[in-house]
C-alpha cells in the first residue's frame, strides 16, 4: 500500500510534464496557430461552397434526366414521327444533355478546393505528429522525474510548503 501513493505521484507528474509540455509545443510553432484560426476555418468554408455546388448539380442532372427520359421514349417509341418534330425534340434532348454537361463541370473548381483542404488537413496531421512525437519521445525521462517528484513530495508533504519558494522547488524538480 505504501507505494500506491508514490505510483500514484509519479503518474500524475508523468501526466502534467506531457501536458505542460504539449502546451509548449503548441506554442512554438506558429504555424499551429495559424492553421487552427486561419486554415483550418478556410477548408471548412471551401467543403461547404463544394457540398452546394455538388447539391446544386446533383439537382440539375437529376430534372434534365427526368425531362429528357418522356422526350428518349417518345422518339424511340416512334410516337414522334413527323421530321419537324423528330427535330424539335433532338434539339430539346440535346440541350437536357448540354445542361448535364454544364452541371457537372463544377468538379474542377471543386476538385481544386477539395485537394486545398486535404493539403491544409496533412499539413495539420504532420505539425499534431511533430507535437506528439516531441512529447512523446519524453516518457522515460518522465519516469525519473516522477520518481524524484514522488520523493520530493514524501518528504515534504504539499500541506507543509510554507513558501513559494518551496513550491517552485517542488514544481522545478517535477520538471517545470
Amino acid at each position: 500500500m505504501s507505494g500506491a501513493p508514490n505510483e500514484l505521484l509519479t503518474e500524475l507528474a508523468r501526466i502534467t510534464r506531457e501536458l505542460h509540455e504539449a502546451l509548449d509545443g503548441v506554442r512554438v510553432d506558429p504555424r499551429l496557430s495559424e492553421l487552427a484560426t486561419h486554415d483550418i476555418p478556410d477548408a471548412r468554408e471551401k467543403l461547404g461552397w463544394v457540398l452546394a455546388l455538388t447539391e446544386q448539380a446533383a439537382h440539375r442532372v437529376i430534372n434534365a434526366v427526368e425531362e429528357g427520359l418522356p422526350v428518349a421514349s417518345a422518339l424511340e417509341s416512334g410516337a414522334v414521327s413527323e421530321p419537324a418534330q423528330v427535330q424539335a425534340e433532338g434539339k430539346r434532348l440535346h440541350a437536357l444533355l448540354s445542361d448535364i454537361l454544364m452541371a457537372q463541370s463544377f468538379q474542377d473548381l471543386s476538385g481544386q478546393a477539395i485537394r486545398r483542404v486535404i493539403g491544409v488537413a496533412g499539413e495539420l496531421e504532420r505539425r499534431l505528429a511533430e507535437l506528439v512525437a516531441r512529447t512523446g519521445g519524453m516518457h522515460r525521462d518522465d519516469r525519473a522525474a516522477g520518481e524524484t517528484a514522488a520523493a520530493a513530495v514524501a518528504e515534504r508533504p504539499a500541506s507543509r510548503l510554507r513558501d513559494q519558494d518551496e513550491v517552485d522547488a517542488l514544481l522545478s524538480s517535477m520538471g517545470f
